[in-house]
């Protein structure tokens, strides 16, 4: 009875793996177009000559940046937008808790 539930599960685990590989490469060409439309929106709009950024202070990013593992030629436009959305949702998020924690509500 043991080598049957044995058997039968490992039939059931090699049928997951063949569906897995060969349904992959569908969903990698998924994750490149939405990494492609995010990439265009920050090439588009989120320039670092745009928000102030040197060559100077580029250059530093971009060792840090490189440091860290993050070899995209455009890795700066990248930190640029997460530091935008960081000062934006911060402080919004954090008034939205504190509006539901204190005693009398916001609205």
């Amino acid at each position: 009875m043991g080598g049957m539930a044995f058997r039968g599960r490992s039939v059931l685990s090699s049928r997951r793996q063949v569906t897995t590989t060969s349904s992959s490469p569908q969903n990698a060409a998924t994750h490149a177009e939405v990494g492609g439309n995010i990439a265009r929106l920050v090439a588009r709009h989120f320039d670092e000559k745009r928000f102030g950024v040197d060559d100077t202070l580029r250059g530093k990013l971009r060792l840090n940046l490189v440091r860290a593992g993050y070899f995209r030629n455009d890795a700066v436009n990248f930190y640029v937008l997460w530091r935008a959305v960081t000062v934006v949702l911060l402080p919004a998020v954090t008034y939205l808790c504190w509006s539901c924690v204190s005693e009398r509500p916001a609205c």
